[in-house]
């Protein structure tokens, strides 16, 4: 199982980079569907794992804990690294980093489903 959600990840991520690379084989890997997969393997998984390891008294509080145990080091970690990366870029530079105020007006954060009559995303290439 661990294979093939690898291999639906990867789809997804080649889907979503292909807009900015440029790349246009990107509908091949049916990023949408593999997203849709993912879930409904991870959800048969984590079912599978939560039946076989939480059962029992105290089972609730054993889950909560191994989970922040295992997942919020990591998100400290990565929001360290953000602030760090940030305060040097704008220390160096002079500026502020600009926020992602262009996405949000622009109204679309998916570069894929540009019109031809609308404008592009910032920094992406269209075709």
């Amino acid at each position: 199982m661990g294979v093939l959600r690898l291999c639906l990840a990867l789809a997804v991520i080649i889907a979503h980079s292909g807009p900015i690379f440029g790349w246009t084989f990107t509908r091949l890997t049916g990023g949408l569907l593999a997203v849709q997969m993912f879930y409904v393997i991870s959800g048969f998984y984590m079912a599978l794992v939560l039946h076989r390891r939480y059962t029992g008294p105290g089972c609730y509080r054993r889950f909560v804990t191994n989970r922040l145990l295992r997942l919020y080091p990591s998100y400290a970690v990565v929001a360290v690294f953000t602030l760090v990366v940030c305060g040097a870029v704008s220390w160096l530079t002079g500026s502020a980093i600009r926020p992602l105020d262009d996405w949000v007006a622009w109204g679309d954060a998916e570069p894929a489903r540009v019109h031809r009559h609308q404008r592009a995303a910032p920094g992406v290439r269209t075709r």
